[in-house]
């Protein structure tokens, strides 16, 4: 009994002291085979480099369609603040059937050339909907902040009844803009100046902007111009045969 006890513990021992080396040759074999594996794979894509092509596109698409459902859950879950914000200023038909959303800055080159066909689209078709989004982005750090300074006048020319005068001229004022260009054009527009400061300063205003910023970053939208129709974010300057086209496509999906 005592011997066959002696000889299981030298067996345990043996297979322990064997255990490490078994695993280490395993290892040696995994890492063999997938050194191998790998070879394979390079002589193939060396063979074939158009797979690698096919790949990345395979991988932009994946990514585009990641980016256009979360943009799609964005338009929806924000749909009030796109369409209904009560402190947003809205030109064309206020009960129109489709609306088109414009996030812009008066000093966006890009915006000034859009305007024009903004306004024809408005022009051409009674029934759209505009709503402005006032989105100064172009201002930079060190200088005098004029995209916000506009918009904020923008704002004061909407409470004082004389928007659409300002905006129109801000669009066909030659830039550069200034602070004190701006104030010309807005008093030459009908804006009252005298009580402009404290209008301009409302918290109201403020937290508008704010809001608006916040929307942008949350549908993507990075620079201006950008339109939203639907569930369709559009950056940069729009063509006025886009717009019509937009808007039939628009008015194709409504079910109601």
């Amino acid at each position: 009994m005592k011997f066959i006890k002696t000889a299981f513990a030298l067996m345990v021992f043996g297979a322990a002291l064997a255990f490490p080396a078994i695993a280490q040759e395993a290892e040696d074999i995994e890492a063999k085979e997938r050194f191998e594996f790998e070879q394979k794979v390079r002589d193939y894509i060396l063979a074939n480099p158009e797979i690698i092509s096919q790949a990345i596109q395979i991988l932009n698409e994946r990514a585009d369609a990641a980016s256009k459902e979360s943009t799609k859950q964005a338009l929806l879950k924000n749909r009030a603040l796109l369409l209904n914000d009560p402190l947003s200023i809205v030109l064309g038909n206020p009960n129109g059937d489709v609306t088109l959303v414009e996030f812009y800055d008066y000093r966006c080159p890009y915006c000034r050339d859009s305007h024009k066909q903004v306004k024809a689209l408005l022009a051409s078709d009674p029934g759209v909907r505009l709503v402005l989004k006032q989105f100064p982005v172009k201002d930079r750090p060190g200088e005098t902040p004029v995209s916000l300074i506009s918009a904020r006048l923008a704002k004061v020319a909407h409470e004082q009844g004389v928007f659409e005068a300002f905006h129109d001229a801000m669009f066909e004022a030659q830039p550069p803009l200034t602070r004190d260009r701006v104030f010309k054009i807005a008093e030459k527009a009908g804006v009252n100046l005298n009580k402009i400061m404290d209008q301009m300063s409302n918290p109201k205003i403020t937290q508008h902007l704010r809001e608006t910023l916040i929307l942008a970053n949350a549908i993507g939208a990075t620079g201006t111009p950008t339109f939203v129709m639907g569930e369709i974010v559009i950056p940069g300057a729009v063509e006025f045969e886009i717009f019509q086209q937009l808007v039939e496509f628009t008015r194709s999906q409504k079910t109601d």
